[in-house]
């Protein structure tokens, strides 16, 4: 629980505490005792703070399968860009890496560091809580030297139901042994409660307090490659990643120096084209 939630619950025992008469309760304050505290909301006028408890409040249904924000290449060789610190872009949420999505084609972004060697295969897939594959595709390089940042890598089978699904990318360079890997989830969810403004701006903040990630990071990067003189989407898309209680814990393991860099290189990293010339299976 965030030092944020703590605060947020205080506050709202304290209101209730107020308003509880013997034997009557005040349903309408009761009610408002619950609704996000004033100063947070004006905050995220603000600032872009992701709010993974915000609009929808259905815990999915999945076991408590560790999905990881870094990589994991047991057996790679180390060195010459082997077993590169890469970044699965994906917020924690109920103990679990999860992303949700209104949409039934979803994108997943990943940050990929400077590295010397070039790429052997790329590889995403989406299982669904059976285990069972319902998706997956593989660029092959031909090979090819990936400049550093965010890749994008987006969903393109069967539009998704209502639910979880357990995402595995896999990344493999010339030279090393074994893959490197990532997993989370995605949690589709149909939320007919939200109103989506015409203007990105306001847009932006409903998909960040209503908790929807997939659209948010999309979107927000999507505007920043289009408006690289914008300075208030790099203050947004800074406020995201620095100052969102649940991405911090997404891209780093404790709170030193080291991960503020990392942090602010995402932050500054530039879209990156994977599959120009590749082969997709």
């Amino acid at each position: 629980m965030t030092v944020r939630t703590k605060a947020w619950l205080m506050s709202a025992a304290f209101t209730i505490s107020t308003v509880a008469v013997p034997g009557l309760i005040d349903k309408t304050s009761v009610k408002a005792a619950f609704l996000p505290d004033k100063k947070i909301a004006t905050s995220t006028t603000e600032k872009l703070i992701f709010m993974p408890d915000g609009g929808w409040k259905k815990a999915p249904l999945i076991a408590k399968r560790s999905g990881l924000r870094r990589t994991r290449s047991a057996g790679t060789k180390r060195g010459n860009g082997c077993g590169l610190d890469i970044v699965a872009l994906i917020p924690i949420h109920n103990g679990n890496y999860l992303g949700v999505t209104l949409v039934n084609n979803p994108d997943f972004w990943f940050y990929l560091p400077p590295s010397d060697l070039a790429v052997k295969s790329l590889k995403l897939r989406l299982l669904d809580t059976t285990k069972k594959e319902i998706w997956s595709t593989e660029s092959v390089p031909n090979p090819k030297m990936l400049e550093s940042g965010l890749l994008k890598v987006s969903y393109q089978g069967k539009p998704l139901v209502n639910g979880a699904y357990f995402w595995e990318f896999r990344y493999q360079q010339v030279g090393c042994n074994d893959a490197q890997i990532l997993s989370g989830y995605v949690q589709k969810e149909t939320n007919t409660n939200i109103v989506l403004s015409p203007q990105p701006s306001v847009r932006l903040q409903t998909y960040a307090q209503n908790g929807i990630w997939h659209e948010l990071l999309t979107e927000l990067v999507t505007l920043k490659q289009k408006e690289p003189g914008n300075k208030q989407l790099l203050a947004s898309f800074r406020s995201l990643i620095f100052d969102s209680p649940d991405i911090k814990f997404l891209l780093s393991d404790g709170s030193n120096k080291d991960d503020l860099d990392l942090m602010e290189k995402i932050v500054k990293a530039p879209v990156i084209d994977c599959c120009k010339d590749t082969t997709i299976k």
